[in-house]
């Protein structure tokens, strides 16, 4: 049971980290075919950008923390996508795949304010809940079966 959860573990690691330049990669062709610019994508990813200061304004670089509907960032992505991929991983290595349920449940109920204000902001989320689930999965089917050989 010990090595189990080491291997699992080793699994959530390995998809949390591994998992970001795939989960990015999608979201960058998918922002490429709808037309959307690389400032989208940088935010969706979770990097909160600056809004750009002025010389009137009293706190530059200071970042809104209210999504912005038109461009459809959703702030915080980044470190959801990376605990997400890694508790898939470790749910699929140990068999207990109904976890994900949960997974998904959490993150779209956390979502719902932001994705009924932007169309795009929805399309983004799934496009990367899916690339970041395969990517757990995958490393969680893969842990899985060293579970049942080892």
């Amino acid at each position: 049971m010990l090595i189990d959860l080491l291997i699992a573990a080793g699994a959530a690691l390995l998809a949390a980290v591994a998992g970001l330049p795939v989960t990015s990669g999608v979201l960058r062709l998918a922002a490429r075919e709808d037309g959307a610019g690389e400032n989208d994508l940088g935010e969706l990813e979770g990097e909160d950008s600056a809004e750009e200061s002025t010389e009137d304004s009293a706190e530059p670089n200071v970042p809104d923390p209210t999504p912005t509907a038109s461009t459809g960032v959703m702030r915080g992505g980044l470190m959801i996508g990376v605990l997400e991929r890694a508790l898939a991983a470790a749910a699929v290595a140990l068999g207990r795949g109904e976890v994900l349920a949960v997974i998904i449940a959490v993150k779209g109920l956390g979502r719902i304010p932001e994705l009924k204000n932007s169309r795009a902001a929805g399309e983004r989320f799934i496009i990367g809940t899916f690339a970041s689930l395969g990517v757990g999965c995958a490393v969680g089917a893969v842990a899985f079966w060293l579970t049942q050989v080892v």
